[in-house]
């Protein structure tokens, strides 16, 4: 969009190449672990270097020390919410990010959820929502998956979980509703993605034997085209900001089931997906053998919720970010 854009960051990931290719400027932290006090002394050195308009922080610990940065050297903040107050547990890094975030130029929230959280904090009067962004036309030019490279015989249909294996999650639940499925439908389960929940899940399946309906497959870089193939999307968390992986699972025509919470209600309701009491493995295991069942009325569902988030791209997305840059940056008196 014209502007310079640089980021700085502790560790490399899989999103890496993708700024490399994007022609941003990088500036990786030297660090000896998250919590390294130096950071703080980097992020000044390089705030102070480059002189920037605006800072804006993407993470919790970023939101924290980078935050302290912006305070040292006078730089707009500007700090992102991307969940909701049940995300925040009572700690001294949630006071810290509290503190500074009552003191930032504005919050951008990618949900009501998360606006009303920093309303509540008595945070900033600039609080805008912008929804996250999916790269639609990406999406578009991915081919659907075969579950047989994980052992997937090709006449079963197949329930697909994505994203990260934490409490919010709620999968002990999510498996307990895939269990009672599976003992009465011909159907594999693939739980992609990782995180610190996932060795209990492991054991969990072991334990009640039901492994061969079960696939834990690790972080994946294909969850596109899992869910081009998948029968089902299934996601019961507790609560959320404005969840991607939902939003790419509806880009790619999979029919949903999620749990009904506030997140998901700014953008479900019964025509594009089936909500369920994410407290209810019967009731989950029944809206799965719902979809299951009935192909067609899934489909359906399916097509009024690719209609739904076409409105929900990058470029928005970009532009909502945009508009909150502006609008701090006259505020204080910069017309850049």
């Amino acid at each position: 969009m014209g502007h310079g854009v640089h980021v700085a960051f502790l560790h490399g990931g899989p999103n890496l190449p993708r700024l490399e290719d994007g022609g941003v400027a990088l500036h990786r932290i030297r660090s000896r672990g998250n919590y390294d006090p130096g950071i703080l002394l980097e992020l000044v050195r390089l705030i102070r270097r480059i002189q920037p308009d605006l800072l804006q922080t993407w993470i919790l610990n970023m939101d924290v020390l980078a935050g302290m940065a912006a305070r040292v050297t006078g730089t707009p903040l500007i700090l992102r919410e991307p969940s909701c107050a049940s995300a925040y547990p009572r700690s001294v890094k949630t006071f810290l990010r509290e503190w500074i975030g009552r003191r930032a130029d504005a919050i951008i929230a990618n949900s009501d959820g998360g606006a009303t959280y920093w309303r509540m904090l008595g945070g900033p009067a600039a609080r805008h929502v912008v929804p996250n962004g999916i790269p639609l036309d990406q999406l578009e030019t991915v081919r659907r998956a075969s579950f047989s490279d994980l052992g997937v015989p090709p006449d079963r249909k197949v329930i697909l979980y994505a994203g990260r294996f934490e409490e919010g999650k709620n999968l002990e639940i999510l498996v307990e509703a895939i269990s009672i499925v599976i003992a009465d439908m011909p159907v594999v389960a693939v739980l992609a993605g990782d995180g610190p929940g996932r060795p209990s899940i492991r054991r969990w399946v072991d334990r009640r034997g039901i492994s061969h309906g079960i696939v834990l497959p690790g972080f994946v870089d294909n969850v596109w085209a899992m869910m081009k193939a998948a029968d089902v999307f299934l996601f019961t968390s507790v609560f959320e900001g404005f969840p991607n992986v939902v939003l790419e699972a509806m880009a790619c025509g999979c029919p949903l089931v999620v749990s009904d919470i506030p997140a998901h209600r700014e953008f479900l309701d019964g025509r594009n997906a089936l909500l369920v009491n994410p407290g209810a493995p019967s009731e989950i295991a029944q809206a799965v053998r719902s979809v299951l069942s009935d192909p067609d009325g899934g489909r359906a569902r399916a097509e009024i919720a690719k209609e739904t988030v076409a409105r929900w791209s990058v470029t928005a997305m970009g532009a909502g970010y945009e508009n909150v840059y502006r609008s701090v940056l006259e505020r204080r008196g910069c017309r850049r």
